[in-house]
């Protein structure tokens, strides 16, 4: 229910934001409407780095969100552009053509843009010059943030009926009476893995269907293992994996997942290929 009020909120405000005529044009493909502003005289000149929240949405869908304890750079003609009419305390809402999202958003891999013209929500935190930003990393306790970030996601996007199984949030899509699976069980499993951005780990749209032998060392994510603790075949479950539980305090290998990066997969226990006990 939270995230229907939520997402109806943000749709009110597109709804707004494209009809009222108090909406300023910043460039060619880019107009805002600020939704609050504070008193404060810190703007983003001379400071090379932000604090904001940000929600990406292509109608109702939400396409990418930033938690404001991450930090990033003021760079590029996207950002520069935002972030110049935008002081400390103010939030605002622009509508922006999807050319400047594939040319100059954080260079993602997005989700396929269905609409003409997006919405993106901005809130500014503080702004820092590369010194000030160096003293915020140093001071900020990485595995704080990481729970904030965490509470902060499960209370807006999610609704509260969910359980926590050695440390991983396991929110069901669908139950069944099928067989529990065991360790030692030969199973094959189908997940897709995502960003708490909403962006997705790999392009494999489909999913993908991995067998292996449960409870097996470094087949999986330690949470993913957990996860499917006590499942049964054709059950289908979300879950949140806290970094601690995914690639850790050094990221994947491959460099995909950063360092300190909790993970949701939507995880489905397909078949028992072969029982431990058979």
């Amino acid at each position: 229910m939270q995230k229907l009020f939520f997402l109806l909120g943000i749709l009110l405000l597109f709804s707004c934001v494209k009809n009222n005529q108090q909406t300023t044009e910043l460039t060619d493909g880019i107009s805002y409407q600020l939704l609050a502003f504070d008193d404060t005289k810190k703007t983003s000149s001379n400071k090379e780095f932000v604090s904001a929240s940000l929600q990406l949405f292509d109608g109702e869908s939400l396409l990418f969100n930033r938690f404001h304890q991450h930090t990033f750079a003021i760079e590029g003609e996207l950002f520069t552009t935002l972030f110049s009419v935008l002081k400390v305390g103010d939030s605002a809402v622009f509508n922006i053509t999807p050319q400047w999202i594939t040319n100059y958003f954080f260079e993602l891999q997005l989700p396929a843009i269905t609409n003409d013209t997006l919405l993106l929500y901005i809130k500014v935190n503080q702004y820092f010059s590369e010194k000030e930003h160096q003293v915020f990393l140093s001071e900020r306790d990485d595995d704080l943030v990481e729970h904030e970030y965490i509470t902060w996601y499960v209370n807006r996007f999610f609704k509260s009926e969910y359980t926590k199984r050695g440390g991983v949030y396991v929110f069901p899509i669908n139950k069944t009476d099928g067989k529990k699976v065991a360790y030692g069980d030969f199973i094959r499993i189908k997940y897709n893995g995502y960003f708490l951005n909403h962006v997705p780990l790999d392009k494999v749209a489909e999913g993908t269907v991995l067998d292996f032998e449960y409870g097996t060392p470094n087949q999986v994510v330690k949470g993913i293992n957990i996860a499917i603790k006590g499942m049964r075949v054709g059950e289908k479950v979300k879950i949140i994996v806290p970094s601690q539980l995914a690639f850790g305090e050094y990221g994947s290998s491959t460099g995909i997942v950063p360092p300190r990066t909790p993970l949701i997969f939507t995880l489905e226990l397909s078949e028992i290929m072969k029982s431990f006990n058979q």
